[in-house]
C-alpha cells in the first residue's frame, strides 16, 4: 500500500525531473548541455519553452529538460534570431544565479543562458531509421 510521501512524490512527476540551477553542486556555477530540441510546454505551463537536453546525471537525478523562462528565451532570439524552433540544436551553457522565487519570494539560485553554439546535425526523422533497398 503507498504511503502518504509515495502520493506526494508521485505528483506530477510523469516527465523527467526539469533541471533548475538549485539542482546543481554549490561550488558550480555554471553547466554546459547538448540542446536536443525545443519545444512549446504543455497547457498551464508559465514558461515560454521547454528545452529538451541529453540526458545529464546530478546526484541521484537524470534531468532531460530545462524549462526557459522569458529572460532565458529573449536571450535565445537575441543569440539565434526568430528562427524556428524546431531547427535549434546545439551547446547551451547556463550560468548559476541568485533569483527570487515568484511563487514562494525566497532566494534560490536560477539558470541564465550565457551563450549557445548552434550545430550542424540534423533533427532524427523516422525515415533517417529505413534501410533502402
Amino acid at each position: 500500500m503507498p504511503t502518504l510521501s509515495d502520493a506526494y512524490k508521485s505528483k506530477g512527476t510523469i516527465a523527467p525531473p526539469l533541471l533548475h540551477g538549485s539542482d546543481l553542486p554549490a561550488k558550480q556555477s555554471t553547466i554546459t548541455v547538448e540542446v536536443v530540441q525545443l519545444r512549446i510546454p504543455p497547457d498551464g505551463f508559465n514558461s515560454p519553452l521547454i528545452m529538451d537536453i541529453e540526458p545529464i546525471k546530478i546526484g541521484h537525478t537524470t534531468y532531460e529538460a530545462i524549462a526557459l523562462n522569458k529572460t532565458n528565451t529573449k536571450i535565445l532570439m537575441k543569440i539565434l534570431g526568430d528562427v524556428d524552433i524546431d531547427s535549434v540544436q546545439g551547446t547551451a551553457e547556463f550560468s548559476k544565479v541568485l533569483v527570487t522565487n515568484p511563487q514562494t519570494k525566497d532566494p534560490t539560485y536560477g539558470l541564465v543562458l550565457t551563450s549557445f553554439k548552434k550545430s550542424k546535425r540534423k533533427k532524427r526523422t523516422e525515415s533517417d531509421d529505413e534501410v533502402p533497398f
